[in-house]
């Protein structure tokens, strides 16, 4: 499972809106 891709991906957008 790629939970950390997730909540990488996740905190990523959350913090900059790419």
């Amino acid at each position: 499972m790629h939970t950390e891709h997730i909540t990488h991906c996740s905190l990523t957008k959350g913090s900059k809106s790419h």
